[in-house]
């Protein structure tokens, strides 16, 4: 506030100078009436443009901050169901991806075989399907503040167990014709990238969690009776 009454008192004082050197005000009376009136319409149309910018300001200001609030809700949302998830012991997490993958639609869901590097084989549409999960913990951008310890606590899926799940699908003890990688946390940039040039299907733990949810609403579930949730995504 005291530097915009600093900066008014500068505002006086040089259109005093002005007027003094120049006769302002005497120019100003000798306008016409109509010269008024554009004067009037250009600060009228000059104060309607500022408080436009600032309602606009205001409001992209608004939605990143909705925008923010509502990454922070997924990402706490996603940690929350990752700590369930984790307490689950691998066979048990293997039974629970056979109960969501077969909601969605795949059939004879089956264990690999030991030591193969895959954890579930399924059919879809007459194709052989490998599956290969990591439970890592998601990200979280906006609970940790340090990026050194943010890096830490969501350690990233890397190209070198996309690859490894990779070679396993082709080789011969697997032979399957797609393959589905999940990660509960993230894959990094170089996994990604290898994964698209090979067709690989990433389902990174937005995805994951996401159609977890989706599991949960009965309508449109196949293979679900509709009456109420479906038992194992109740308090998992």
């Amino acid at each position: 506030m005291n530097k915009q009454i600093v900066y008014i008192a500068y505002l006086i004082v040089f259109f005093v100078i002005f007027n003094f050197s120049y006769g302002f005000t005497d120019w100003i009376a000798s306008w016409q009436m109509w010269h008024w009136y554009m004067v009037i319409l250009s600060v009228v149309f000059v104060g309607l443009i500022y408080a436009k910018l600032k309602q606009n300001e205001r409001k992209n200001r608004l939605w990143a901050q909705i925008r923010e609030a509502e990454e922070m809700r997924m990402q706490l949302s996603q940690l929350l169901i990752f700590e369930q998830l984790n307490h689950l012991d691998e066979t048990t997490f293997d039974y629970f991806l056979k109960q969501v993958f077969g909601l969605k639609g795949f059939e004879s869901i089956d264990d690999a075989p030991v030591g193969s590097g895959i954890d579930l084989l399924m059919w879809s549409k007459g194709a052989k399907v490998a599956l290969k999960w990591f439970k890592t913990a998601p990200l979280m951008s906006h609970i940790y503040k340090d990026k050194a310890t943010a890096a830490q606590a969501g350690e990233a899926v890397g190209i070198k167990q996309v690859r490894e799940a990779f070679g396993a699908m082709k080789d011969a003890e697997v032979a399957a014709q797609r393959l589905i990688v999940i990660s509960t946390g993230s894959f990094d940039e170089a996994a990604t990238r290898f994964a698209s040039r090979n067709g690989i299907e990433l389902m990174d733990g937005g995805d994951f969690y996401e159609s977890l949810e989706n599991l949960r609403e009965p309508a449109g579930s196949e293979g679900y009776d509709g009456m109420g949730e479906a038992p194992f995504l109740v308090n998992i």
